[in-house]
């Protein structure tokens, strides 16, 4: 076998064309670009959780403050939105209404608006207590 034949025979095993080259590119990218999206919808999920959860906690504490004190202290509370110490963007209202006057119960609310993703959402928890 000479120089010539096994040039010749060698010819095609140097490297890639650029026609393979441009279609492993569209094969890549056709890959990606889902995988990408996934991940760039998982971080604003993420973000609104934790936004979710931040609200949650936040009128979980107000609640535990508000169900240690006397309830006849909480009617005189006005229902006006309040900002949180750390977070001011998150607000609460405190609603108490007497649901029973006999018993001296007492229904409790914390309302809590907060950003979510430039919108404003709201949750609420509502416990009762009693006049102890």
């Amino acid at each position: 076998m000479g120089f010539e034949q096994m040039k010749k025979n060698n010819f095609h095993d140097h490297g890639f064309t650029l026609l393979e080259v441009v279609w492993a590119m569209v094969i890549i990218m056709i890959v990606l670009i889902p995988i990408i999206s996934f991940f760039s919808g998982s971080r604003e999920r993420y973000a609104r959780s934790a936004q979710v959860t931040r609200a949650v906690n936040l009128a979980q504490e107000k609640m535990e403050e508000l169900v240690s004190r006397n309830p006849e202290e909480l009617c005189q509370v006005s229902p006006s939105w309040e900002p949180f110490g750390e977070y001011p963007e998150y607000r609460y209202r405190v609603e108490v209404t007497c649901t029973d006057v006999e018993l001296e119960l007492y229904k409790i609310q914390v309302k809590v608006i907060f950003p979510v993703l430039g919108n404003e959402r709201e949750i609420f928890l509502a416990t009762y207590t009693y006049n102890k």
